[in-house]
């Protein structure tokens, strides 16, 4: 992802005498007015509120609850109303504040799974508070509305993407806040905000309580319009685990309420005329020749057009594991382009190696379909995944970046050049799933 190199300190205000103000990095000048930062530690539910209340304050509006869209005001998220089914031990849906009980948010991690803690009485006599990954854990978490909490399973990593509620349609919030129990440790926990180009808009650490156990800890940041298209939370240094605990070198913390501005529908990305097609498509219909049939008028239903031989133009591409990431000209390396274009091994489930070729196919395949474009070929990799019906974030493990509906198509090339080259089968996975949404639909 790109960010914006400009930058400026954020501006601080105060809000209480129990806030702790820091100074938490910085923000990129690309608006009129810098952020509003709103922090606050302590071990009561009051010490607190003060700054909680601020931030509501900033954002606007009336807490609109569950429901369809609105034109203003924010949301709010306190886990309590989660079923017992969707809590401890069992998993937490990631779209389940977008669809279920719709607020436009959508979550995702690079550890695989979400979890609400359990409740008092709950029906399998879960431990609450997480206890039943750590028992320590009930004494170490505190709710601040009672009484379940929030965590990311196998990971410190929890990623929020805004949609307009209870629709598949990306969107922008004009502020995200979140209480922390047991933030312990200076710099342990952050919360990151993107735009829908990718770009940083504010990065900031969340005041910790040291040598206090369990406490409060609150990091809020609004800005004056919506802007921020996800957002990314890092909670603690090691995640919650059977051998997790406090040290005086690690941190474990957990999430509470979730407080943001109203997400906002956006057209703030571009979206370019091009149909993708599969990998057998290209071994198919590829072929040498020494003109070049203008695609004009096939770019919008390659698919579906009828069966024709593609004659490619002078154009480079890369190849994985041919040619070392140099690109080569497609009309001289026709032979091999086909024959990555072809897996060879074949099994079900699908091995490593199936995985692997599948991906390398679709690569280059979104290659060849891009070249053909009659567009600028640098301005069409700036279309946004979104433009291709990806809704749900994906966020990739092998170095914890993300994708989303605001992600470029030259960043999903990126991603897989990446997940070829560090042999990757899990992000090559979720990436081949990527693929499939780029072919079936073309951008209007």
């Amino acid at each position: 992802m790109n960010s914006i190199s400009q930058r400026r300190s954020a501006r601080i205000l105060t809000v209480t005498a129990r806030v702790l103000m820091l100074l938490v990095a910085t923000c990129t000048a690309a608006w009129a007015a810098d952020p509003i930062v709103r922090q606050a530690t302590g071990v009561i539910q009051s010490d607190i509120q003060p700054a909680i209340n601020a931030f509501r304050t900033d954002l606007g509006g009336v807490n609109n609850g569950a429901g369809g869209p609105a034109t203003g005001g924010r949301r709010e998220i306190t886990w309590d109303g989660v079923p017992d089914a969707l809590s401890s031990p069992n998993g937490f849906p990631a779209d389940f504040f977008n669809s279920t009980a719709p607020r436009g948010l959508v979550l995702s991690t690079p550890g695989g799974s979400l979890q609400v803690s359990a409740k008092l009485g709950n029906p399998t006599d879960t431990l609450v508070r997480f206890g039943n990954i750590n028992s320590a854990y009930v004494n170490l978490f505190q709710a601040f509305s009672p009484e379940r909490i929030f965590t990311a399973v196998g990971s410190t990593i929890t990623d929020v993407n805004f949609y307009v509620p209870g629709t598949g349609t990306p969107a922008l919030s004009k502020g995200f806040g979140v209480v922390f129990t047991d933030v312990s440790k200076p710099g342990s926990t952050k919360l990151e905000y993107w735009d829908a180009q990718g770009n940083l808009l504010f990065s900031g650490f969340v005041p910790a309580v040291q040598g206090v156990h369990p406490s409060f800890s609150f990091l809020g940041v609004s800005f004056d319009s919506p802007v921020v298209a996800w957002v990314r939370i890092t909670t603690g240094s090691i995640f919650l685990a059977g051998t997790s605990v406090d040290t005086d070198t690690d941190d474990v913390a957990a999430m509470d309420d979730f407080i943001f501005g109203e997400p906002q529908g956006t057209t703030n990305f571009s979206c370019n005329a091009v149909c993708f097609a599969s990998g057998d498509y290209w071994r198919l219909h590829l072929k040498p020749c020494s003109g070049f049939d203008d695609f004009k008028n096939n770019n919008i239903s390659l698919r579906i057009a009828p069966v024709k031989e593609i004659c490619p133009p002078s154009a480079l591409i890369h190849l994985p594991g041919f040619n070392n990431e140099t690109p080569v000209s497609i009309q001289g390396n026709i032979a091999q382009i086909k024959l990555l274009l072809n897996p060879t091994f074949f099994s079900d489930p699908p091995s490593p190696e199936t995985i692997r070729e599948t991906l390398i196919a679709e690569y280059i395949a979104a290659q060849l379909s891009l070249v053909q474009h009659p567009g600028a070929l640098s301005t069409v990799k700036q279309a946004k995944l979104g433009c291709y019906g990806l809704r749900q974030p994906v966020t990739l493990g092998h170095d914890n970046e993300h994708l989303s509906a605001f992600s470029s198509i030259a960043d999903l090339l990126n991603e897989t050049k990446e997940a070829i080259k560090a042999d990757d089968t899990s992000d090559m996975a979720k990436l081949l799933l990527v693929y499939e949404f780029l072919q079936g639909t073309c951008a209007k």
